[in-house]
């Protein structure tokens, strides 16, 4: 099950993205909140992400090389949900 973490808000965009390890990304700036959806459909919430890491991390050749170098255990962290292990 998906938790929401967004109430209804102009300042929220998802993007899928090109990228191998992750599926799309979500961005309240208002908030400062991202969320990314990895191909596996395991979903990570990460607080005090500032607008310009956001804009980077679209803007990256490699998502999957960005977010390892410039997210990932930088920024507060939790789970959404857990990987698919159906398939």
């Amino acid at each position: 099950m998906l938790v929401n973490p967004f109430p209804a808000s102009p300042s929220i965009g998802t993007v899928t993205v090109d990228s191998s390890v992750i599926r799309e990304v979500t961005y309240d700036h208002q908030r400062e909140i991202l969320v990314v959806r990895f191909c596996d459909r395991t979903t990570y919430q990460y607080s005090t992400v500032p607008l310009r890491v956001y804009q980077e991390f679209l803007r990256a050749d490699s998502k999957g090389v960005y977010f390892n170098r410039h997210i990932r255990g930088r920024f507060p962290q939790r789970i959404l949900t857990a990987p698919d292990r159906s398939n």
